[in-house]
């Protein structure tokens, strides 16, 4: 759990393998583990959007240590869900709320590494720290080039080590 006091990034995932991809980034040596919180997974991707609507966007104007990243599944509907996602989040609140995800399932895209999903996870974080692309400029996450861009932005002063 992360101390709202201090600048913190809150993952909320849409299903299990998000969520091993996030647990896989937070535990990379280069991050600071300490500054990322990842709740259980919402369990669909609109329930990724419900749940920041109803736990986070009320109180993230009083948090401004806070950053939310919501990692949903495309399953092939980018432009639709993109903009979807993007339109729940006020205008004052896009510097510290981002949106990521494969552009289908994630499955897929973790059974062409080798190792876990948690292991596709730290290769990410691996990225981030290095400021390169290895994995993420894969074809199915490719899309999140601009997106990631201002995630390490916004990020990197307190999550990299």
């Amino acid at each position: 759990m992360s101390n709202s006091s201090r600048p913190h990034l809150v993952i909320l995932t849409e299903d299990d393998a998000n969520k091993a991809f996030a647990i896989g980034f937070a535990k990379h040596w280069g991050i600071d583990a300490r500054r990322i919180e990842v709740p259980q997974p919402a369990h669909g991707w609109r329930n990724v959007l419900r749940d920041f609507e109803d736990n986070y966007l009320e109180t993230i104007d009083d948090k401004d240590n806070r950053h939310v990243l919501l990692v949903i599944d495309f399953d092939t509907h980018y432009e639709e869900r993109i903009v979807e996602a993007l339109n729940i989040i006020p205008t004052d609140l896009r510097p510290r709320v981002f949106v990521l995800g494969c552009s289908d399932k994630p499955e897929p895209l973790a059974s062409q590494f080798k190792g876990t999903k948690e292991d596709l996870g730290s290769l990410m974080a691996q990225d981030c720290v290095d400021d390169t692309d290895k994995i993420w400029s894969h074809a199915m996450l490719a899309h999140n080039k601009d997106e990631l861009g201002r995630l390490r932005k916004a990020v990197a002063g307190f999550l990299f080590k």
